[in-house]
């Protein structure tokens, strides 16, 4: 079932219902499914005209799985890490014909994707040869060697677990977690955040029980112990300070430049196991910066004092600094450049606040969690009746905004803007 130049050949069609994305959104809608080799799309109907949305099939997602659903008849799951798309047939045959044959797709996907990864790994390894059979002196060697571990470590290295399990976390969003991090500075010496704010959050806290995984520069944080459903990540290049909570049992902070995190462990031992694992990856990581620099470098010399969280936490705070000034400049911010099916929550209020759409129906899809494919297949009637949104003018900008969204992924020309209101 190759599909090297044959995207567009059509290997499955029919009817089938789908279930609404986002977590207020239970309702079903027929749909026209169309099975290609590296994706499927769905329609409104058959003639195929209103493509309502895609679902990738893509071999290097580790974690794609196709499975029935059990709490409905005839209904099976498709699992990527950013959404589950629920989707229900007429039968049990049906059912297990589309699974059968989008695992078939998978595999296939999967294999070439394996194929690639093996050309690359030779490619690396020709090239390291030819280096080193190019270089006499030894010193050189040892300097090119270094620069290749430190790559391979980069590509290879990254995606293996380093802890994993069950942890709460505080949800609530930024100012939730800045105001607990305010009482933490007052109880723990240890923790002294660059980002400033002074907003309290008029939300309830509460606690999350997710699953965690710990890798070298990230921790993902999924649904349970499935790892099927991511629920976020945090960025461990961007780390400042891993550290307990003094007047909390069992808690501790993990600080970024423009969040901080709250998470309590099970016990005060796993807290500390936490805590060391973390900051574990971070000297990990600024040893291998280290080893890969030339020491007779200027840029050594003047960055040799400095560690790889430092300055891209300075980095980071900057950036966050300047898009700051932005806002309060009321300029739009610029919309993420990944596909648009890609995009988990953070890139979809990314989004939004490109087009200028306000923080109460932000709000709206961060608590509904509204990734990119829920995004690409709204309607006004999803907008006012699913999510709650009254604001016409935000549910006009959103609707137009998908709309070319939509017309860009499908490669047409998107439709002009909706013209400026005019000032009477």
């Amino acid at each position: 079932m190759s599909n090297k130049g044959t995207g567009s050949v059509i290997l499955k069609e029919g009817y089938l219902h789908k279930k609404g994305g986002g977590k207020r959104r239970s309702n079903w809608t027929k749909r026209w499914f169309v099975l290609y080799p590296n994706h499927i799309d769905y329609f409104d109907d058959r003639s195929k005209k209103i493509l309502k949305g895609s679902i990738p099939v893509d071999g290097s997602i580790h974690s794609f799985n196709v499975r029935p659903f059990s709490s409905k008849s005839h209904a099976f799951a498709v699992i990527l890490p950013q959404r589950e798309f629920v989707i229900q047939a007429c039968t049990d045959a049906e059912m297990n014909s589309w699974i059968h044959d989008i695992l078939e797709v998978y595999k296939q996907r999967r294999k070439d994707f394996e194929e690639e990864e093996e050309k690359e790994r030779s490619r690396v390894q020709r090239e390291r040869e030819e280096k080193l059979n190019m270089v006499g002196d030894e010193e050189q060697k040892k300097m090119i060697e270094a620069q290749i571990r430190f790559d391979e470590l980069q590509r290879y290295d990254e995606a293996r677990i380093r802890k994993e399990g069950f942890l709460k976390k505080l949800s609530g969003g930024k100012r939730d977690a800045m105001s607990v991090s305010k009482k933490a500075m007052r109880n723990s010496g240890s923790f002294s955040p660059l980002s400033k704010g002074s907003n309290e959050s008029h939300k309830p806290r509460n606690w999350k029980t997710r699953y965690f995984v710990l890798t070298l520069s990230q921790i993902t944080y999924f649904e349970n112990a499935e790892k099927v459903v991511i629920k976020g990540s945090i960025d461990l290049n961007l780390l400042q300070d891993v550290c307990p909570i003094a007047s909390k049992e069992n808690m501790f902070l993990i600080c970024l430049p423009t969040r901080t995190y709250t998470v309590s462990a099970n016990n005060e031992r796993e807290r500390l196991e936490w805590i060391e694992a973390i900051k574990e990856c971070n000297r990990i990581k600024t040893e291998i910066l280290e080893s890969k620099k030339d020491p007779g470098s200027m840029w050594s010399r003047r960055a040799s004092h400095r560690s790889l969280m430092e300055a891209q936490a300075e980095e980071n705070l900057r950036s966050a600094e300047a898009a700051a000034r932005e806002e309060g400049a009321g300029e739009a911010t610029k919309p993420p450049t990944t596909p648009t099916t890609k995009w988990m929550v953070a890139e979809v209020l990314q989004w939004l606040r490109s087009i200028r759409v306000g923080d109460e129906v932000r709000g709206v899809f961060e608590e509904n969690e509204i990734v990119g494919v829920d995004l690409l297949e709204l309607t006004e009637e999803d907008l006012r009746g699913d999510l709650g949104i009254s604001d016409v003018l935000a549910i006009n900008k959103i609707i137009s905004g998908t709309k070319r969204l939509n017309a860009e992924r499908r490669g047409a020309p998107p439709p002009p803007p909706p013209p400026a209101p005019k000032n009477t």
